[in-house]
């Protein structure tokens, strides 16, 4: 719930599975080599890198974007930086160069070298240490390198919620899945451009749900990474006023002056808080 909206849900499930690994595997200190850090959930190569070179002196090349501009130009390398073998081939090149007496100075030197001096516009060749031996300074080749693979294109997908109040409260569901906004809490969903009769075929099938009349009520785009994400919103009220069990499958009701008590992914947040407003609610 504290960290809601802020889109690193990923990061704060593998920290809090860092940590227990920590506790349990290494008797709550951090390790300290590259081979052991790198099998912590969460860690990758330039995590790992960066904190044995940095802290601990092992020579291990530490890889981000602005080394691989400065390695690109250095050697007049034409290898696209977002293809899947650029993380592994510059790697390379770094570890070949590193000094192995000072790597975490290396490494930083590197990283500060392509954020200030080897800029990705209007480099500062002039006054760059390694001008003199970087190939494509020489061969007049800084503004086409390094070369960028185009961007794939985002995946787009839509969400249908479902804003289904009972007596029993607001429906609600946890994201179980292995997708974006686990562990979050959201409105009974069907993903698909659906019409409004295969929504409701597909709310009462997944969820019990009897829904013969939608109002679609809101519709928004949402913007992440990787994905986009239409969408769209509806209401209804139910056919039947009895008052429905705690849970129907997946489904959780909660009192609609509570809603707020859980996490939801932002968009659905602000929905909830415009719908909810009667309440007060702070999401």
């Amino acid at each position: 719930r504290l960290w809601q909206g802020l889109g690193y849900y990923s990061r704060a499930r593998n920290l809090h599975e860092m940590a227990k690994w920590i506790r349990d595997h290494h008797n709550n200190r951090l390790p300290g080599t590259y081979e052991e850090l790198i099998l912590m959930k969460g860690v990758g190569d330039y995590t790992a890198s960066c904190i044995s070179s940095i802290c601990y002196g092992e020579p291990q090349a530490a890889v981000d974007g602005n080394v691989f501009r400065v390695l690109s130009r250095f050697y007049a390398d034409d290898t696209p930086i977002s293809s899947s073998p650029a993380k592994r081939h510059f790697k390379e090149l770094a570890q070949k160069l590193i000094d192995r007496d000072r790597p975490g100075d290396f490494n930083e030197a590197m990283m500060d070298l392509g954020a200030t001096v080897c800029s990705p516009r209007s480099p500062s060749c002039s006054s760059c240490p390694l001008s003199r031996v970087c190939q494509a300074y020489r061969l007049d080749l800084t503004s086409t390198l390094p070369v960028k693979a185009r961007d794939q294109k985002k995946i787009e997908r839509v969400f249908n919620y479902l804003f289904y109040q009972s007596d029993n409260g607001l429906a609600i569901r946890k994201r179980q899945q292995k997708d974006v906004w686990q562990g979050l809490y959201e409105l009974p969903l069907v993903e698909g451009d659906l019409d409004s009769k295969e929504l409701s075929q597909q709310w009462r099938s997944i969820y019990g749900l009897d829904v013969p009349d939608l109002q679609e009520i809101r519709r928004l785009r949402h913007t992440l990474s990787h994905q986009i994400i239409e969408i769209r919103f509806f209401r209804l009220a139910p056919t039947k006023q009895s008052k429905e069990p705690d849970t129907i499958g997946s489904l959780l009701f909660t009192p609609d002056q509570e809603v707020n008590r859980y996490p939801f992914p932002q968009p659905v947040a602000e929905f909830l808080s415009e719908e909810l407003k009667d309440y007060g609610l702070v999401f």
